[in-house]
């Protein structure tokens, strides 16, 4: 006699959850500091990575720097919670930007946003820093973790 088929079962929302996704902007030359919303409205999310990617290079400097900082604003914005311990940048101990290649930052703080929040990608511009040409900047994120 035949042995019947062994059904395998798998679970879809652990599944699911274990999935990277990515959001993306192209915000085109940034000159002076500029925000960049990204919204989460279907579930909850665990920002896992976040970065930019820019044509032009901007080396270390002590005063002339670019940083970043992801901001959740909840989900009626009344709410300031950064995702980042200190804001990535370019000044002095930090990492240089190097045209054509993603400028990273991993958040070590409240990464976990819930259904409906909104997270600010800001990118601030201190003193003279080398403006920055054809910037995208991009959120990696795992849903109902």
């Amino acid at each position: 006699m035949a042995s019947k088929p062994s059904i395998t079962r798998y679970d879809l929302k652990a599944a699911r959850s274990t999935l990277l996704k990515r959001a993306e902007a192209h915000i085109g030359a940034v000159s002076a500091s500029d925000d960049v919303l990204f919204a989460f409205p279907h579930s909850n999310v665990r920002i896992v990575n976040a970065g930019l990617v820019s044509s032009t290079s901007d080396a270390v400097d002590a005063s002339d720097y670019w940083s970043v900082q992801l901001v959740d604003k909840g989900t009626d914005g009344s709410e300031t919670v950064n995702l980042l311990s200190s804001a990535f940048s370019n000044a002095t101990g930090g990492t240089a930007i190097t045209g054509y290649v993603p400028w990273e930052a991993v958040p070590d703080q409240n990464r976990e946003l819930e259904k409906g929040s909104v997270l600010i990608f800001q990118i601030t511009k201190a003193a003279s820093a080398t403006a920055l040409a054809d910037v995208s900047v991009f959120v990696e994120y795992q849903e109902d973790f």
